[in-house]
């Protein structure tokens, strides 16, 4: 419960630095064609995006999220989106594909 507090007043290096060092990284996720990387620390979930996608540069962005409830929420959220892109939108060969035409 203190480092969440906490780390909501780091400057944005030592948040970084402290994700790297104490943090699990769960994994990325593409997003407009940039990646975004999730990390865990202890009871909650920090998500950055870093400059050119590289996590030896400075963060863009990040989103904290402060409970499981929240990242489930959020990843509802955007596994919602996926179902829409690619099952709504009808995707064949990265090239949407309109309703009544055909895949081959």
């Amino acid at each position: 419960m203190i480092l969440k507090w906490a780390f909501r007043y780091f400057s944005e290096s030592k948040k970084i630095d402290y994700l790297k060092d104490q943090g699990i990284m769960l994994g990325t996720r593409i997003r407009l064609g940039r990646t975004i990387y999730l990390y865990m620390l202890r009871d909650f979930f920090v998500e950055v995006m870093y400059q050119n996608d590289n996590v030896d540069m400075n963060p863009e962005r990040l989103k904290t999220f402060t409970t499981v409830s929240n990242l489930n929420t959020y990843l509802e959220k955007i596994s919602g989106r996926l179902f829409d892109l690619f099952f709504t939108q009808g995707f064949h060969h990265g090239s949407p594909i309109k309703a009544g035409d055909s895949t081959t």
